[in-house]
């Protein structure tokens, strides 16, 4: 069943891959994305992203020093036509610095932190996607944060 999910997919369109820019979005204040296709036909897509997005560039002490986020997400997308709706689940893994007072001098902290989000796209023409989406995360499994994003996806090739 899978085979002819994909079969369908590959059939409809050539544009399984597609990178992004997002503004706000998983990668808090901006990011960049890669989405593959994993399975899909007209009505009902499934993908696989994964981006990086950097948070600040320069630490507390004037270093350069980037605080990261990659998220990584599974994303369900269904409608027809130019309108799409889209849920997706995944995982940020974050990377910040910080100022210890224990140690006395910075300290990084590393977390996962769980994602879960809901979005519209449209669709502009064979090779461009815009979207808007809402989100829900989990910062290390503790305190649940709303959040945003809106981007523009070009679609490209196998």
């Amino acid at each position: 069943m899978i085979s002819t999910l994909f079969l369908k997919a590959q059939s409809r369109t050539n544009l399984s891959n597609s990178v992004s820019i997002e503004v706000l979005g998983l990668g808090r204040y901006g990011s960049v994305g890669y989405q593959r296709l994993i399975v899909g036909d007209s009505s009902m897509q499934y993908y696989f992203r994964t981006g990086i997005g950097v948070m600040r560039f320069i630490n507390f002490e004037n270093k350069f020093n980037p605080d990261i986020a990659i998220p990584t997400m599974f994303e369900a997308v269904f409608g027809e036509k130019k309108h799409h709706y889209e849920i997706s689940g995944g995982q940020v893994y974050t990377s910040y610095s910080r100022c210890s007072t224990e140690l006395g001098a910075e300290k990084r902290d590393n977390e996962f932190n769980l994602a879960i989000g809901a979005a519209y796209r449209y669709g502009a023409g064979e090779n461009w996607v815009y979207r808007i989406a809402v989100y829900d995360i989990l910062d290390d499994f503790e305190v649940l944060r709303p959040w945003g994003g809106l981007s523009a996806r070009h679609r490209f090739g196998k």
